[in-house]
């Protein structure tokens, strides 16, 4: 059973929570895996949000299913209030929802990754490699130069790349 590194109100027998049944969010095997290697490798650093009021699951339910498919007999847990049943499925999701909602700064992760690359760390262990492919985040941006001999040539070549599906810009120097 991975180390637990995070906060929590209690350390609970896995099969002893309850999911919520009405999460969306589900979790494919290939996910699982990948979960299991990054908690087995970094430990649980975040516990698993169980509502006092229903006794259900409210955030964590993939690393919960992680748990349960590994057979590790515990988890953390962090039991919290909520004001009322609406409360606990806004907060649910919330959870699912609000990641997707955020913009990644493309350059940034790309440099994040070469570093990773360069330090030869398992690139499961960010996750990034569980994204559908056509979701995938990890990209190598390959440039090539091409050098027009005037401006309308320059507009050609560019509407045919754009077109074709490239990614371009376009300079003068």
């Amino acid at each position: 059973m991975p180390e637990i590194r995070c906060a929590r109100s209690a350390v609970v027998k896995t099969d002893s929570l309850n999911p919520n049944p009405r999460n969306y969010n589900k979790h494919p095997a290939k996910q699982l895996a990948v979960y299991a290697k990054i908690l087995r490798a970094q430990g649980w650093r975040k516990a698993i949000t169980v509502s006092r009021q229903s006794g259900f699951i409210v955030t964590g339910h993939g690393a919960w299913l992680t748990a349960r498919a590994e057979g590790w007999p515990e988890v953390p847990i962090d039991e919290q209030d909520f004001a009322t049943p609406a409360d606990e499925k806004a907060h649910m999701i919330a959870d699912n929802g609000l990641p997707q909602m955020s913009e990644e700064d493309k350059d940034l992760l790309d440099a994040l990754v070469l570093e990773l690359n360069e330090e030869k760390i398992d690139m499961d262990l960010t996750g990034l490699l569980t994204a559908k492919p056509k979701e995938a985040k990890i990209k190598i941006c390959m440039e090539i130069i091409v050098e027009c001999k005037t401006e309308s040539e320059q507009k050609e070549v560019y509407q045919r790349l754009t077109k074709e599906g490239h990614k371009c810009r376009l300079s003068t120097f």
